[in-house]
Parts: C-alpha cells; structure tokens; sequence
C-alpha cells in the first residue's frame, strides 16, 4: 500500500533505525504450556497471511510484499517462576528492550516476534515486537484477543478441530489482499486533486518548540495524559450538538488555533491519523494488517470567521476527505437544516429514542408531502452516515433494523393519510 511504501522509504532512508519497530504486552491468567503457545502462534500466522510477509524491492520497478508459505512467528518461551516478582520485572525490561534493539530486515527476518514469559504456575506475560509496516495498533488488539481465544480453546479442543474453525473464521473475514486490491481501486487522480486542493497555497513549517528548548532542538515522541472535568466534556458535546458538528471537529478546530498561537501562524496543518477501515469489506475489523493512515487537517485561523464557521470548515474537510464510498449520499453540510439540526443533537446528547422521534417527524412529513424522493430512513440514514463514519454496510444493517419500525410508525399515521402514501414510505426502505 502507499503507506508501506512510506515505511520502506523512511527504512531505506536511516537503515540503523527502529523508529517503527513496535511493542505490545499482555497478561493473561493461564498454566504454562510451552508446546500450546507455539500451536497458537502457529495458527495465527496460517489464518493471518500478512504475518508471514517479506517486503521486497531490489531490481524491482516497486516494491512488493511476498506472502511466504511456511514463515512462522518468531518464538521464545521464557521461564522466570524461579526469580521473584522484582527480578522477573527487571528480567523483562532487559529483554523487551533488546527486542526493540533488534533491526528488522523487511527482506528476510520475520516481521514479527513473540516472547511468552511465564511468571508462576497460572499467570503468563504476552509480548509482541513487530514492525509497523505490517500491523496497526487496532491489529494489535485483535492479535491478542486471537492469541487468547486459541490458548483457551487448545486447552480443552484437539488441534485439528481448533485449526479447521479458526481457519473458516478466518476465511469469512476480508484479508488483506482484499483491502489491497481496494485501496487499487480508487481513483488516484481524484485522490491526488483533493490533497492538492486542501493544500493548496499552505507555505508554512508547522515546527512548536518548548519556549525553554534550545534553538533547534527535537523531542522524543511521548504521550501526555489530562483527566477533564465533566463539565467541560458535556459543555464540547453540547457544543458539538448546538452547531452541527461532531465532538471531533471540536477539538480539531481548538487544537488547530492553539497551534496557531504557538507557531505564530494563521494557516496551520497537522496530522490526525484515521483507522482506514471505513471499507464496504466483510468483517474488516478483524482483519489483521496496516490500515491506519495520517492525513492532513489543515485549519486556516485567519478569515475564518466565527468559531463555528471554523468548526464547519474542519468537518466538511473531514467528510470531503472520506470519500463517496464513505460518505454515502449527500454531505452534512448540504442536507437540510431541520434535520441536520436533529439528527446531531440526537447523535452527539439524546441517543437512538430521540432518533425515533426524529423518524417520526420525517415520515409524517413526507406523508404530508406526497414526497415521492427520499425516503425517511434514507434521507436520515444519508445524514448521520458522515456523522458517525458509517459505511454502506452499517447503512445497510441500519436500514433493515429501522424498516420494521418505520412501517410501524406508517401503520399508526394511516387513520389521517390515504394508503398509496403509507406504502410509499414503508416499501420504499
């Protein structure tokens, strides 16, 4: 994908760095089995193609990943029941921190390893290194919940019968050769036109040094965690709700003018990553691989008039950047304002029983019309669709669950409207 180009080229580009070698751990309550651990990440790299992956791209015209058949996960068990609790802490960090050392060769190591420690007779430690260029933190998540669903069901299941059913359920969910040919099938043009648009004319080097930090120094990547009061947190979503945006463009909007003040620009761009999932593919969510992206949100300070015309902005930025296969209709920004208004104050403060209210209007309305466009449930489903980052398939699943309700919702306004109406909005769903 583009993005694994990327992670190659920043590879090629400093040979010596593991900026993107990733760690993860996990602990999970179970007896020691050295012999079930290695059967488990046996069958996580069968049902998990892009685990067994080796990047390739010398004498090539572009670089290729090559899914190899009989590459497994690289594997240590770890035995430290002997040391006690602040050695085998100490035991770990040595190890873990040995593992980030290790350089991958995207060509010919595995991509990722698993060193499985065990601490005492029910209780073992989990830890995955990768590199970035084949998973996401969102993989991660599946990756353990995989590991752990396999450990337990080896313990009472034999391995042929565990393989059989983890390899259909596998199989029942997109691979990442799908996403692939996906993301191949858009229209770069198009994609490359709407970049160049959102830059267009951006000429600044958005660089925030500590005020303390000497001239040109850099940083190391952490991570700052604040607890907010619930106040402050119902006042953005009431925010949110008052002027039609999401809680999202909210925030983006407040930290693009707090960059802004620190950069001393008007005309600012940061990145916000996205899952990339947002796909019209079976059960992508359990999918392992590089979906994630980060993309520019670009917010201009100076000439944006209000605030809220600033929020707008970044949401209709936000939805533009979603493409039609995900926006699904009309954006927020062009439906109308009755119900623009209702359905996000439904989404983001009063939840699904003002949506039926919301429902509720649209159909009497339409019946009182004779409306023969949109129907209720599509004009409404079309609307919170960019709201809430639905894909046709939530679309879909939405539509039928709200199809038995609308016509009920028909059937009790019939007494007041003839019958060619009441089949109109309950058939046109």
């Amino acid at each position: 994908t583009p993005l694994q180009e990327g992670l190659l080229f920043e590879r090629l580009s400093n040979e010596t760095a593991t900026s993107y070698s990733v760690q993860a751990s996990y602990d999970f309550a179970a007896a020691p089995d050295a012999r079930r651990v290695r059967q488990v990440l046996e069958l996580i790299s069968e049902g998990n193609p892009l685990l067994r992956a080796a990047i390739v791209w010398e004498n090539l015209r572009r670089p290729h990943q090559v899914i190899l058949t009989d590459r497994r996960v690289e594997t240590r068990v770890i035995d430290l029941r002997h040391l006690p609790a602040e050695e085998q802490a100490e035991r770990m960090a040595k190890e873990n921190a040995a593992q980030l050392d290790r350089l991958f060769d995207l060509s010919a190591d595995p991509l990722i390893r698993c060193d499985v420690f065990h601490l005492s007779d029910s209780a073992q430690r989990v830890v995955f290194t990768n590199h970035h260029v084949i998973l996401d933190g969102w993989s991660m998540a599946e990756l353990c919940r995989q590991f752990a669903d396999l450990h337990e069901r080896l313990g009472r299941q034999s391995f042929a019968l565990v393989r059989e059913s983890h390899l259909a359920e596998r199989g029942r969910a997109a691979s990442w050769q799908d996403y692939v040919h996906e993301l191949g099938d858009r229209d770069a043009v198009e994609l490359d036109a709407h970049w160049a648009r959102i830059l267009d004319g951006y000429r600044g080097s958005d660089r925030v040094l500590p005020s303390d930090a000497p001239h040109g120094a850099l940083g190391e990547a952490g991570r700052v965690e604040r607890v907010t009061r619930d106040a402050l947190g119902k006042a953005v979503a009431h925010t949110a709700a008052a002027h039609q945006v999401t809680v999202s463009s909210v925030v983006e909007a407040a930290w693009g003018i707090v960059v802004a003040h620190l950069t001393g620009s008007d005309d600012v761009v940061f990145g916000k990553v996205v899952s990339g999932r947002d796909v019209a593919l079976p059960g992508v969510e359990q999918t392992l691989g590089l979906f994630i992206n980060t993309v520019p949100t670009r917010v201009r300070v100076r000439g944006a008039g209000t605030l809220a015309e600033l929020m707008r902005e970044t949401q209709k930025q936000a939805i533009d950047a979603a493409g039609p296969e995900a926006r699904l209709g009309e954006p927020l920004a062009e439906a109308p304002t009755y119900l623009r208004a209702e359905v996000a104050w439904a989404v983001t403060h009063e939840g699904a029983a003002h949506l039926d209210d919301v429902l509720l209007r649209r159909v009497r309305l339409d019946m009182e019309r004779r409306d023969r466009g949109l129907s209720a449930a599509d004009e409404i489903l079309q609307v919170m669709a960019p709201l809430l980052g639905w894909t046709k398939k939530d679309v879909a699943a939405e539509k039928a669950a709200y199809a038995e309700r609308v016509s009920q919702i028909a059937a009790a306004e019939s007494e007041s409207t003839d019958a060619a109406a009441v089949a109109h909005i309950a058939g046109s769903i």
